[in-house]
């Protein structure tokens, strides 16, 4: 059950970060489209970008 306190994008990256720090996603694996990420997180594109860009501010991820 998500945490009410913890803002949504913040869940999403926590949830990102750790598929990639445990190994679930390796350092080539593309990841699922915003809009697969917004549907799998049931919300929506903005909330999905801004956990995106959370790890992308930590060099976890990178954008092209």
């Amino acid at each position: 059950m998500p945490n009410r306190l913890i803002p949504r994008y913040v869940q999403i990256a926590d949830t990102l970060r750790q598929r990639i720090l445990s190994g679930a996603l390796s350092p080539q694996t593309r990841l699922s489209s915003q809009r697969e990420m917004a549907e799998e997180f049931q919300t929506t594109l903005a909330t999905v970008r801004q956990a995106l860009k959370v790890l992308e501010e930590e060099n976890l991820i990178r954008t092209e």
